[in-house]
Order: C-alpha cells, then sequence, then structure tokens
C-alpha cells in the first residue's frame, strides 16, 4: 500500500515538473506554470453557473472551484443571464489557459476557457458573448480578443435591430 503511494507520488511529482519545465520554455511565469499544471488542459464539471461570466467546476475528486470565463466582461446590468445557462449545469468542460493572461482574478477566482466536450467543442465564453448574455472583455489581452469582440459587435447590432 504505502509502496503504491510513493509509486503515484513519483509520478505526480514527475508530471508536475515536466509541465513546470513545459512552462519555462514557453516563458510562462512559476505561478501561471503551477496553475497550468493543475488545471490546464483538464476536464471539470460544471457545478453551477452564478453569473455569465463565472461557473464553478467540480474535479473528479470532487473539489469545488470557481471558474473566470477569460474574455467575457462582467455581466454589468445582465445578472438575469445566468438563469439562460443552466442547461449547461452538468455539462463536462475541458479548461484551457491563456499565457497571455493572468491565471486568477483579483478574487482568487482561475481564468480559462471553457470548452464543452459534449460533441460540439463549443466554448462556452464565445456562447454567452455570442448570445448576447455578457460583453466581451475589451480591457485585457487574450488569445481570442478578435473574435470575441466580433461576435459582441454582432450581438449588440442583432439586438438594437429587434428594437421598435
Amino acid at each position: 500500500m504505502i509502496a503504491a503511494l510513493r509509486s503515484r507520488w513519483r509520478i505526480f511529482t514527475a508530471l508536475a515538473v515536466a509541465a513546470a519545465a513545459s512552462a519555462a520554455d514557453h516563458g510562462l511565469s512559476d505561478e501561471h506554470a503551477t496553475v497550468a499544471a493543475r488545471f490546464h488542459n483538464c476536464v471539470f464539471k460544471i457545478d453551477s453557473i452564478t453569473s455569465p461570466d463565472l461557473i464553478a467546476v467540480r474535479a473528479p475528486h470532487g473539489a469545488r472551484f470557481d471558474v473566470r470565463l477569460c474574455g467575457v466582461a462582467p455581466p454589468g446590468d445582465r445578472p438575469a443571464a445566468a438563469p439562460l445557462l443552466d442547461r449547461f449545469v452538468g455539462a463536462k468542460v475541458r479548461l484551457l489557459l491563456d499565457e497571455r493572461h493572468p491565471t486568477r482574478d483579483a478574487s482568487g477566482h482561475l481564468i480559462a476557457y471553457a470548452l464543452l466536450e459534449h460533441g460540439s467543442r463549443e466554448m462556452l465564453n464565445e456562447i454567452v458573448i455570442r448570445d448576447g448574455l455578457s460583453r466581451a472583455d475589451s480591457q485585457n489581452a487574450y488569445a481570442y480578443r478578435v473574435r470575441f469582440e466580433t461576435y459582441d459587435a454582432r450581438s449588440q447590432r442583432q439586438a438594437t435591430d429587434r428594437r421598435p
């Protein structure tokens, strides 16, 4: 039993060191490398959706934590949009970190892209903006900024066109 635990610990340590080395090769900070080793490209289950830019996910081992959707601005006057996203509760998402963006916000929430694992491989971040539930973040640099701002502008035009 103890030998098996030691073996697992050695494997975990080797993987963490390899991830940190890979991150260092790509110019990431130590903090970013540590967070990337734990969360990047890992699958979690959506536990709840607090707002269009904040979800709670559960890891396979049961730990629950909040994730701020990278590139999605806080909803401001759109808090009622969260119930429209309830259809995603229980869905599996693959979290992807952005090396151009900090890994945590001021509240300590992980910042990531949430790629839906159900066949479509759509990004929850993109759906929220495309469907007009929140705006694209125009304050920070991130990998999908041009794409998100395009969806944002399109959803704003559609909302304007629907007004009498």
